[in-house]
């Protein structure tokens, strides 16, 4: 089966990011970190024709680990944009990977030590010239039929030409922060398979602290006070939430019908019912039953 890579390109809104099938939570995870109003194409599900072989692909020595996170280390030979990283997950036999512009992704295999992947996705964004080359060269490294060498922590991927990619588990760089005492900006809301991010989601701040959640808009403050319960997840009581900015404010009315006013709304739909909150590096996620919220630490 020979490698290739496809461009998906997906028709979106203003400011919708839509993602169906397997997957979604690992996208959410790793990529779904856009910067306020950028409109962006996303795959939506990374498969390769039947190619994966398992949650689990494991050959002699050589070990890619699924169910995690992996960063790249300034030790690889793989010249990187200044102020950019490699950041690749394993999920389910596909692995998602993003370098600073678009996301990449596709089932994978091993094949002794020599990981195989026949076809990747990719999402279609305009990036600078040396971010959409370093794009371009990853994906010719990972379908190049790479050597996996197993690490304590990691992997490394070797090209044929020699370049290396060193991966090493997220948590050993990059721990979790505390959900409590850590501020939080909201930056998308996600219902179903859609995540919605808009200029103004950010003026949404939140800290939780001693049974506290203390929320700041740019148009109202608020105080919300939570318990957990033996399954983990937050109970809050009812959000007390009031306007900061009066009829007479000359912002008043980018307050009424705003994006920060979806924002709230999101926010007490979450808090209708119990709520999973859990942290991934620095980003949050509150999830509800029908709704869920993505903020990253301030």
């Amino acid at each position: 089966m020979g490698s290739s890579v496809g461009i998906v390109d997906t028709s979106i809104g203003d400011h919708d990011v839509g993602s169906s099938g397997v997957g979604w939570s690992l996208w959410q995870r790793l990529w779904w970190r856009p910067t306020l109003g950028v409109t962006m194409l996303v795959v939506a599900l990374l498969t390769a024709g039947g190619c994966a072989s398992g949650s689990n692909v494991i050959s002699g020595d050589a070990a890619i680990p699924a169910g995690g996170e992996y960063l790249s280390l300034p030790s690889s030979t793989f010249s990187l944009v200044a102020g950019t990283e490699v950041r690749l997950g394993v999920v389910d036999g596909n692995l998602a990977v993003t370098a600073g512009c678009n996301n990449l992704g596709g089932a994978y295999r091993l094949d002794g030590p020599t990981l195989v992947v026949d076809e990747m996705m990719m999402t279609q964004m305009g990036c600078a010239d040396d971010l959409m080359d370093q794009d371009a060269r990853l994906v010719a490294l990972l379908t190049g039929r790479p050597e996996v060498t197993a690490s304590p922590d990691g992997f490394t991927l070797t090209a044929s030409n020699g370049i290396t990619l060193v991966m090493v588990d997220r948590l050993v760089v990059e721990p979790d922060l505390s959900v409590e005492e850590t501020g939080w900006v909201l930056n998308s809301v996600i219902t179903g398979d859609t995540a919605t991010s808009a200029v103004g989601f950010d003026s949404l701040q939140l800290t939780l602290a001693d049974g506290t959640m203390t929320v700041v808009t740019a148009c109202s403050s608020g105080t919300a006070a939570y318990t957990q319960a033996e399954d983990g997840t937050y109970v809050f009581g009812p959000l007390a939430i009031s306007s900061t900015v009066g009829p007479g404010d000359p912002y008043y009315a980018d307050c009424i019908g705003s994006a920060v006013a979806e924002a709230e709304e999101a926010l007490a739909g979450v808090l209708d019912g119990p709520v999973a909150v859990s942290v991934e590096g620095s980003v949050l996620t509150l999830a509800g039953d029908n709704i869920s919220l993505m903020l990253l630490a301030e």
